[in-house]
């Protein structure tokens, strides 16, 4: 069976056209909400999924339930202006029919493909409307598959970031957003199930014909024209955005990648075939190690295939090395793990007024990290374009209605909440709550009447109070008297709590992922660096394939014999005019395999924009990497070794370009060949 997965249509029928025309032979389509809000055409939208019928199973969304039963979307501070607008445009074109429509349709749903257990929701098993399920959230991620049943799939939107990711004997996969992608590719993003297997995919349209379509439905008040030409410049940019109240327009994209396909591939890479050949798995693992919760291992099989986006990088790298800096940023990751630490004990907890009260610890853990970061990087000398550019995004967030209100009200309600005071009055096995009264405390009377009859040290009753987050029943119970001698305050927790539940800026959250990547090569460096091994920035050239390096050496064969304390050997090579090939040749244990894997090392490490191994460098970009390292024998394989190596190296020759990379170690063994060519 074919399944075309598609989430987040938001009224964009041209993108919709798109993907339908795209993929013609689809027997069934899976839909994971949110047809309306944002875009030109809900009417259309709406109509074809309510002609689909049998031949859908088609979910709500956020938005979907919010236009038809005039509710809160709940969007994260920065879009809910937009939301409101657009939801105002929806609801003046849809009929009351598919209205109803929208509102009968389920967020969460189980099915079965070809016999696979599948759960689909819109956000996430917990929460099927309204939760962020984030790409590097494995914990979280933990938590939704045990919430839906250990499905074989799951398949989730919301995010409108694509993500197909394998996780234990889950499968994990978000289409994307077909009308509105986030990730900086314009094109419309979806999924198609064939055969048992997920592919992500992208389908062109002409993005102008829809910003247009945007611009000329400006019915209204010049705030609402205001609003929907700003979503009309949004679908042209492409480029993430958070709008606020006052109309003000904060741009980033991403602290790692100039280009949306660029991060796009990110989010479903794998590591390269010849990772394991050249130890590069060992140096990734290395360098992540600290670092799980980010998951960081896909920026690192992402190499870019471009100069300027790999100058962005080092030009980060650059302005990182400044130690003010990157302590700025180290204390605001710091404080953004204490809020994920705090959402997610959160999740763990049962009762409702300590479940909303540490989700008001998280946010104010939050706006204190982005007050503090504003602050100390407006004081920065920055040069990088992304960094710059994220600076002028945060201080744009900074002051944004969405910000400053989450803010005040985190503010006000925990200083509320600071004011409780009460007393619990036990007798005959059962208690009271009351407020406290300024009642005397006789604890001190007490000690010092029966202080004169003290004779040495004495057994201590006092009880010690459990230190798990979780409270028993009878806290719970207490907690639930105090929130009924004060019902405006928990009155005001529910509120804030619905309203700002989704508080977290995306934009922010990915910088904080994404900066990760940095800050962990540059720890790995360090180590080196302490025992006097240099490192630089290469000089990268897609034209001239003439290459050095100076002092450069295998970084995981060094990681490795530091805990040994063996010396590690520096080479220098380089290729003049057309020269193209290195011959190396020598005795066992010679060096010719570590030479042969730093030379490979060398090159994709600085396709990824990171600094290399050596005094000095001048390297190629390549358009693919092959390596031929020998393989243990295969038993089910009848070909013999000679044989074997001669098919694999043909496979290489057959798919390398002349600006290709080949790295060659101990060929030919039969033959007792066994030379290296890089």
């Amino acid at each position: 069976m074919k399944v075309l997965i598609l989430s987040d249509v938001h009224a964009n029928r041209a993108a919709l056209d798109a993907v339908l025309a795209a993929e013609p032979e689809t027997e069934k389509v899976l839909c994971l909400g949110d047809l309306v809000a944002y875009g030109p055409n809900p009417v259309e939208c709406v109509e074809w999924a309510m002609r689909k019928g049998a031949d859908a199973w088609l979910l709500q969304g956020n938005h979907d339930r919010a236009v038809a039963k005039n509710e809160d979307p709940r969007c994260s501070p920065p879009y809910r202006h937009l939301a409101k607008v657009t939801h105002g445009f929806s609801r003046s074109l849809l009929s009351g029919g598919m209205c109803t429509f929208l509102g009968n349709l389920e967020p969460l749903i189980s099915l079965q493909i070809d016999g696979t257990r599948c759960t689909a929701c819109h956000a996430a098993p917990s929460d099927p409307l309204y939760r962020y399920l984030r790409v590097s959230g494995t914990e979280q991620l933990e938590h939704e598959l045990e919430i839906a049943g250990h499905p074989d799939f799951l398949f989730f939107g919301h995010t409108h970031w694509p993500m197909n990711r394998r996780f234990g004997k889950a499968v994990v996969v978000n289409p994307g957003s077909v009308g509105q992608p986030k990730d900086g590719d314009a094109r419309a993003a979806y999924a198609v199930w064939q055969n048992g297997e997920v592919q992500l995919r992208r389908a062109a349209y002409n993005v102008e014909e829809t910003a247009q379509a945007l611009a000329r439905n400006r019915p209204g008040s010049g705030r609402y024209r205001s609003a929907l030409s700003r979503v009309a410049h949004w679908r042209r940019t492409t480029v993430v955005k958070a709008f606020s109240m006052d109309n003000s327009t904060m741009t980033f994209f991403s602290i790692l990648f100039q280009r949306g396909e660029d991060r796009s591939r990110a989010q479903t890479a794998q590591a390269p075939d010849f990772f394991h050949d050249l130890n590069l798995d060992q140096i990734v693992d290395a360098i992540t190690a600290s670092k799980e919760e980010y998951n960081l291992k896909s920026y690192f099989y992402t190499p870019l295939n471009d100069i300027d986006a790999i100058t962005y990088r080092h030009e980060v790298w650059q302005d990182l090395e400044d130690p003010i800096l990157l302590k700025h940023i180290n204390s605001f990751a710091r404080k953004m793990g204490s809020m994920r630490a705090e959402l997610t004990q959160a999740d763990k907890l049962y009762y409702k007024y300590q479940k909303q009260r540490w989700l008001l610890s998280a946010a104010g853990i939050y706006c204190d990290a982005i007050d503090s970061l504003a602050a100390d990087v407006s004081l920065v000398d920055l040069k990088s374009r992304g960094l710059l550019a994220f600076r002028d995004y945060l201080m744009a967030y900074l002051k944004s209605e969405g910000f400053t209100s989450l803010r005040a009200e985190t503010e006000q309600l925990q200083a509320d909440l600071s004011t409780i005071k009460y007393s619990v009055l036990i007798k005959n096995g059962g208690f009271k709550v009351r407020k406290y009264n300024s009642e005397n405390d006789y604890s001190l009377e007490v000690e010092e009447t029966f202080a004169k009859f003290k004779q040495g040290a004495v057994k201590n009753y006092r009880i010690t109070f459990s230190e798990w987050a979780e409270m028993n029943h009878v806290e719970a119970k207490v907690l639930d008297y105090v929130a009924l001698l004060y019902p405006e305050i928990f009155s005001s927790l529910d509120a804030y709590c619905q309203k700002n539940r989704n508080y977290l800026d995306e934009t922010i959250t990915v910088f904080d992922r994404e900066i990760q990547f940095y800050i962990a090569y540059l720890e790995h460096l360090e180590i080196f660096k302490r025992t006097g091994f240099s490192f630089c920035y290469p000089r990268i050239s897609e034209r001239s394939k003439e290459v050095y390096d100076y002092e450069g050496f295998d970084l995981a064969l060094a990681y490795r014999l530091r805990s040994e304390k063996s010396p590690v050997v520096c080479n220098d090579f380089y290729l003049k005019d057309r020269e193209r090939i290195l011959v190396v040749s020598g005795p066992n244990q010679g060096g010719k395999t570590t030479f042969a894997r730093a030379f490979g090392q060398l090159h994709y490490l600085a396709s990824l924009g990171c600094l290399v191994p050596g005094r000095e460098a001048r390297l190629f970009l390549f358009d693919q990497l092959f390596t031929h390292f020998e393989m243990e024998e295969d038993i089910e394989n009848l070909r013999g070794k000679l044989q074997d190596d001669l098919i694999r190296i043909h496979q290489i020759l057959k798919q390398a370009t002349s600006n290709s990379i080949v790295v060659l170690n101990e060929i030919l063994p039969p033959l007792r060949y066994k030379t290296r060519f890089s």
